[in-house]
């Protein structure tokens, strides 16, 4: 079973809420949410924390996605609650602040994983916020038994900072998905420059 995990929260530090800013006549987060619906998968999730649940919750219907809450710090623990909640063996990890992620890319990845068996997948040289991660399940479990602060934090790094130990699989983007502008938002800068780009 595969599930997409949307990684959100409003309480981000250099930019609060925002995944909330306008964008394309809805909150950001709206937009990662519908492009993601265009990836095949058994089961959406939009992964939070406790605190944001109820905001964000609404949009989370309104795109079709659950709407899971946990931990707020501990990223990695909020992910591996919500694949045993919804039974998830297969995971392709999002986050909120890249509106513009790229469905293609993500379908893409998605099937290489599978076909090579691979613990971890992900694409190289896609420009900033276009990109997915896919992770397996019971690498997660591995990572919340052992993982440190910052591991748990940002969810994958105890799997591909050990090739030794997990099979990863981080293919070189195709050439025409390299070209484009950085269209991650965690600044105001960027923010507005997503909206230069992508007016």
């Amino acid at each position: 079973m595969t599930g997409i995990f949307l990684q959100a929260r409003l309480s981000s530090v250099r930019l609060p809420r925002k995944i909330l800013l306008p964008f394309h006549g809805e909150p950001m987060i709206c937009s990662a949410m519908r492009r993601l619906k265009n990836v095949d998968a058994d089961v959406y999730v939009l992964c939070t924390d406790f605190d944001s649940a109820a905001e964000l919750l609404p949009l989370a219907d309104d795109c079709g996605f659950e709407c899971y809450a946990g931990e707020t710090e501990n990223v990695l623990r909020r992910f591996v609650m919500a694949a045993r909640f919804y039974g998830v063996e297969t995971i392709i990890r999002a986050t909120g602040d890249n509106p513009m992620v790229d469905p293609d890319a993500a379908m893409f990845i998605m099937d290489e994983h599978l076909e090579h068996g691979a613990d971890f997948s992900a694409y190289q040289r896609l420009p900033p916020g276009r990109g997915v991660e896919v992770v397996e399940a019971e690498a997660l479990f591995e990572a919340d038994a052992k993982a440190d602060r910052y591991e748990r934090e940002h969810v994958t790094p105890y799997i591909y900072h050990r090739p030794g130990r997990f099979k990863l699989h981080l293919p070189l983007a195709f050439h025409a998905w390299r070209i484009g502008p950085d269209c991650t938002v965690d600044t105001e800068e960027q923010y507005q420059e997503l909206l230069r780009n992508f007016p």
